[in-house]
């Protein structure tokens, strides 16, 4: 009996995963609850609590004119929906809501559950509780299975937490799918070069600016295996070395952006960001960290785009406005003083910004914000970036 147990829980567990990230389909799922638990009819339900009517999306051992007949005429009146009101609950029996006693007294068991000898008895696995709906996968069986159903619910309480899992995976998967949709022509919208690249730096797209200075060879080109290369040597390894923590996310205390040098005497400003494609939903499964598939890699000639220490570092640590121009004035060789007199603000307000300041930045006095300055614009003390050009 547990050998039979195990099995049928493993094949629901890793049909649940499948329906997820593999070949597999909820259908598919669905239709493996019906074949373990004959006795019970299985679906996947959707309760709207604003109009009182629910929608079945996918059903095992129920008949498809029944369930027409019950949506149509009875799914308004369904005792279930009491259940799907409320939130903090993901497994629960239906006589926690409503007693057998007491649906057996209702119109609704009278006129349709009766006649048709249907399902009294159930237990529901809530999916998904938004503001107005409610996702839920019901077991509804007979008054008559009800023994062989309290196996089927000590089975389903170990499925249950990857079930949720396996759909918040997917629902993950999806949002991603999305926001990735389209990133190739979104790049080459930009007017700056902008590179796609693999974990080992390999070059997996370059938008038209990109290609164009990768032609001109001055800053960065390729190597013969398609990683990038920057021209010079010190450029190379930071950007490498960058991308070698980023890989690693709970190490990296730098920002990622990088001040760059070509041998024209530009400056550039390398922004790189970590990019996750649908192949990083197998690390959701495995619970494992989710590590970045690659690297969006933007770089900025600040001959051509003027940047401000303020404005760079607000983009990094979320400064607001005031504070990046406090961070600007500084950088430019202002004292605090002179700064709150010439924003007419008090010097205590000044200094309350400046702590803030201090603390986005991971910084414990005025003189290591400006080595973080320094480091992420390539700033020369005393110049602001208007007046190096």
């Amino acid at each position: 009996m547990e050998a039979e147990t195990a099995r049928i829980t493993n094949g629901l567990i890793s049909a649940a995963y499948g329906a997820a990230v593999g070949d597999g389909s909820w259908e598919e799922f669905v239709g493996a609850c019906g074949r373990a638990f004959p006795w019970s009819k299985t679906a996947f339900t959707l309760f709207d609590r604003d109009t009182r009517h629910c929608s079945t999306f996918s059903s095992a051992n129920y008949e498809p004119g029944y369930l027409e007949s019950w949506h149509a005429h009875y799914s308004c009146i369904d005792p279930w929906i009491e259940m799907s009101r409320g939130s903090g609950w993901t497994l629960r029996w239906s006589n926690e809501t409503l007693s057998m006693r007491d649906l057996k007294k209702s119109e609704f068991y009278a006129d349709w559950l009766r006649p048709q000898d249907d399902n009294c008895l159930g237990f529901a696995v809530n999916m998904h509780n938004g503001p107005g709906r409610n996702f839920m996968m019901l077991h509804m069986f007979r008054e008559r299975d009800e023994p062989a159903a309290k196996q089927q619910y000590k089975v389903m309480r170990t499925v249950r937490p990857h079930l949720l899992r396996a759909y918040e995976i997917q629902r993950q998967v999806a949002l991603e799918r999305a926001r990735t949709a389209g990133l190739e022509t979104a790049l080459d919208c930009m007017r700056h070069p902008v590179l796609m690249l693999d974990p080992d730096c390999r070059i997996i797209y370059a938008n038209g600016s990109a290609e164009a200075s990768m032609s001109e060879g001055s800053l960065f080109t390729s190597d013969a295996t398609g990683r990038l290369a920057m021209r010079d040597s010190n450029n190379d390894a930071a950007v490498k070395g960058l991308a070698r923590r980023l890989l690693r996310p709970r190490q990296v205390s730098d920002p990622p952006l990088l001040s760059l040098k070509s041998g024209d005497s530009g400056r550039f400003v390398c922004i790189l960001a970590p990019f996750y494609s649908r192949d990083a939903r197998l690390d959701l499964v495995r619970g494992t960290e989710i590590r970045p598939s690659g690297f969006i890699l933007v770089i900025l000639d600040l001959r051509r785009t003027p940047v401000e220490p303020g404005t760079v570092l607000a983009h990094l640590f979320g400064l607001t406005p005031a504070e990046a121009r406090l961070v600007a004035a500084l950088s430019g060789g202002a004292t605090l003083r002179s700064y709150a007199d010439r924003r007419r603000i008090r010097y205590e307000t000044a200094r309350n910004q400046l702590k803030t300041v201090l603390h986005k930045t991971a910084s414990s006095r005025q003189s290591e914000l400006m080595r973080v300055v320094s480091r992420v614009v390539d700033f020369e003390p005393g110049l602001t970036s208007r007046e190096k050009r």
